[in-house]
């Protein structure tokens, strides 16, 4: 039907007053989106020294998650991001998210299409990146982590990647810095800001 919204990969993003209960949040706001994609799910959260931690892989929610991974390895971080995956470009097997470099703290959850990727895989070979066999999304995060290592500041990095990845897309991107979402829609793209009592806001 013409108008009609499509369900397409879930992006989540807690910060909590409590830092301990981040991952548990973000957790419940990936179940709760299950719907929205189900092939592959993912969390990366930033530590206290600044670093990224991570955990994904394929399948559902309550599969790729244990008791160790959101409680342990995930716990101490904060704020945490968390994507949920529906394939619109590449393996439905492979390609988890967030994409995360975590040699320039670096953590990305994507939605949406870039129907041209060509910019992107220019930028990316210039600098002598194999992207063959990444996707859309990669790319993005690719580019991005390339700018900061040629030492730039995060947002200098997202202006000059930009125009790069145009299309219908949301990002919420994880850093050493701080954490946020950059929207950039051809159509409405539903995007909300919450809160659960006052353990956690989430965006």
């Amino acid at each position: 039907m013409a108008g009609e919204l499509n369900e397409k990969c879930a992006v989540s993003g807690v910060l909590a007053n409590e830092p301990s209960t981040a991952a548990a949040a973000t957790y419940d706001v990936l179940f709760a989106l299950q719907h929205r994609g189900t092939e592959a799910t993912g969390m990366a959260s930033q530590v206290p020294d600044g670093d990224i931690a991570y955990h994904f892989g394929p399948g559902m929610v309550r599969d790729v998650y244990d008791n160790e991974a959101v409680t342990d390895h995930l716990s101490a971080g904060n704020p945490v991001i968390g994507h949920n995956r529906y394939s619109t470009s590449g393996s439905k097997q492979k390609h988890p998210q967030p994409v995360v470099d975590p040699a320039v703290g670096l953590a990305l959850a994507h939605n949406g299409n870039i129907p041209d990727t060509t910019a992107a895989a220019s930028f990316l070979e210039k600098r002598h990146i194999r992207h063959n066999q990444l996707n859309d999304s990669e790319m993005m995060g690719y580019a991005i982590a390339q700018v900061l290592r040629e030492g730039k500041a995060l947002p200098e990095a997202i202006k000059e990647t930009y125009p790069l990845i145009y299309g219908r897309f949301f990002l919420c991107r994880l850093s050493r810095w701080n954490a946020g979402r950059l929207p950039r829609s051809l159509r409405h793209t539903p995007v909300s800001n919450g809160c659960y009592g006052r353990r956690w806001d989430c965006f």
